[in-house]
């Protein structure tokens, strides 16, 4: 996964859109994911 600023602008500069990793969330059970993903929405 994608774990720092740099490793991501490589990423988009390539061409590549879709990643996850630490860089944008640390691991976590379902529940927390769901609140996450929310907030998440609503900033993007």
């Amino acid at each position: 996964g994608v774990e720092s600023a740099k490793e991501d602008a490589f990423l988009t500069k390539n061409g590549i859109n879709e990643r996850q990793g630490f860089l944008f969330a640390k691991p976590m059970p379902a529940v927390a994911f769901e609140r996450w993903y929310k907030r998440y929405l609503k900033r993007a």
